[in-house]
């Protein structure tokens, strides 16, 4: 139970570490403006918040292109370590242990995080994202075809960009813990 809390607490905290990271501001600073355009384009709300979300999904898609077998393993340990969440979510006294439970076990049998290969399912993350939070949704169904070449181009202009943003540090202190 302990490892679980721990894992919660340094989840946390490398995420308060990637935001505030020199990576992740000149990321936005690259992508800013192409962005904001799209946005404007294609009616997508808040674009400060989808291109925080957005860097964070092309930051995994570039690691799972990458790394295909870690996340292999990843949905391996989700798998294995079940009961260890139930017991998680028990201890936090978890306002919905079996909605959260339900969802987990979707997650993990569907799989989902294979499909960020595929870049079209970026706009539908970020889609299915605004429709959880209850933000305007309406935008990607109207014009689903044409984003999802513009986040292609966005992507591949941000992935040519990487040694020089910084990334060889993200991953140096994420596996010196």
């Amino acid at each position: 139970m302990l490892d679980f809390l721990e894992g919660c607490i340094q989840h946390i905290e490398r995420d308060k570490a990637f935001h505030s990271s020199a990576f992740f501001s000149e990321s936005y600073q690259l992508l800013r403006n192409d962005w904001m355009v799209i946005c404007k384009e294609y009616e997508i709300p808040k674009y400060w918040f989808s291109l925080h979300v957005l860097i964070e999904i092309m930051l995994d898609k570039y690691y799972i292109d990458n790394n295909i077998e870690k996340l292999t393993l990843f949905y391996h340990e989700l798998k294995t370590e079940r009961n260890t969440v139930v017991k998680g979510l028990d201890f936090l006294e978890h306002p919905e242990p079996a909605t959260f439970m339900e969802r987990y076990d979707r997650f993990c049998e569907i799989q989902y995080l294979f499909h960020y290969q595929n870049i079209d399912r970026i706009a539908y993350a970020l889609h299915r994202i605004y429709q959880q939070i209850g933000l305007d949704i309406a935008w990607y169904s109207r014009h689903e075809n044409p984003l999802v070449i513009a986040m292609a181009k966005l992507y591949d202009t941000w992935k040519e960009r990487l040694p020089q943003l910084g990334l060889h540090q993200i991953q140096s202190s994420n596996e010196g813990e």
